[in-house]
């Protein structure tokens, strides 16, 4: 098993919900898509979609839109079922 494989989400699990904090994930899954799964197309990673004014600080949702080629595409979330 790869320590390094993944993005680590569990490491900003207490960090402050902000622009800064969003562009760290962002370069993380840039990074590993680069260093493990070249073979992928990311088209977009979105965060806090359909989250509200009320929920903006505390909750966090990632939302990766990717395609593989001669595959399809796919989006892939992580945060409140609901909101993705």
């Amino acid at each position: 098993m790869d320590r390094n494989f993944g993005v680590g989400l569990k490491h900003f699990l207490f960090e402050q919900n902000t622009p800064f904090l969003q562009g760290q994930i962002a370069a993380t899954i840039q990074d590993q898509k680069a260093a493990y799964m070249d073979f992928l197309n990311i088209h977009s990673i979105e965060f806090n979609k359909g989250i509200t004014n009320l929920d903006e600080g505390v909750l966090l949702s990632v939302v990766v839109n990717f395609s593989i080629p001669r595959a399809g595409s796919a989006s892939i979330g992580v945060g409140s079922p609901t909101n993705l």
